[in-house]
């Protein structure tokens, strides 16, 4: 998947954390995250008021809220939003964006992943526009089974046998306030649960979803009870580790 420009201003809203999954010791380091001014398949994450380290934009879901990746030498990475709480006020959006000609070295103090710098976009990169991402909720049941799936709080799909959990989703998706974007709050609840009957996951695509296709495929076309048959040891070995 591809972190867009909306992901930027909505999932990463108080800042981006990052650590290094192949060394156990690694402190996460925090950071603001904003679009890379020359490369659209670039972000930067500045570390630092005048520092930043360079990011790509294609990751994948970790299944807890946060994205993997590797970098240019294979270490395995991973990308996480900040809480309210951890906000980082060094950058600003604005800041991929102004024009000052007075920076020129401002390549000389980069912390880029690549020791060769970033590539300049190509003229048929500046010209294409960021492909626009679909953000849904996917409601699981704590055997890891997909209930539901919800496109919008009026558009959503669950199975002939969602049962009570249909209406456990309801009043979850009812408490929305209407006021926070749909993705910064799906994204908050897919961190922290507020039914300890379900869990919550987002999922986004830059295609057209069909939400009959997508639950079922999800579901890896199993039903409840052949999901028990298949996970259920996995299942309860997750929820062992949680606690």
């Amino acid at each position: 998947m591809r972190l867009t420009d909306n992901d930027i201003r909505h999932l990463f809203k108080f800042g981006m954390g990052m650590q290094r999954l192949d060394e156990a010791h690694h402190l996460p380091i925090h950071g603001r995250v904003e679009p890379h001014p020359d490369n659209p398949d670039w972000i930067n994450l500045w570390v630092a008021d005048g520092a930043n380290t360079v990011l790509p934009r294609d990751v994948e879901h970790d299944g807890i809220g946060g994205y993997l990746f590797n970098d240019p030498w294979g270490g395995h990475r991973r990308v996480f939003p900040l809480p309210e709480a951890e906000e980082v006020s060094f950058g600003a959006w604005d800041m991929a964006t102004e024009v000052d000609e007075e920076r020129d070295g401002a390549a000389d103090r980069e912390l880029s992943l690549h020791s060769g710098g970033v590539p300049s976009p190509t003229a048929s990169d500046a010209v294409v526009p960021p492909t626009a991402m679909e953000y849904l909720l996917v409601h699981y049941g704590l055997d890891g089974y997909a209930w539901g799936v919800w496109r919008t709080p009026i558009e959503y799909h669950y199975g002939d046998d969602a049962q009570d959990m249909f209406a456990r989703g309801v009043s979850i998706v009812e408490s929305w306030d209407d006021v926070t974007p749909w993705p910064e709050w799906i994204d908050s609840i897919a961190w922290n649960s507020p039914d300890p009957e379900s869990r919550w996951d987002m999922f986004k695509s830059d295609q057209p979803v069909d939400l009959m296709d997508l639950l079922s495929q999800i579901r890896g076309g199993l039903t409840h009870a052949e999901h028990i048959l298949t996970h259920g040891d996995q299942a309860q070995s997750t929820d062992h580790e949680r606690d």
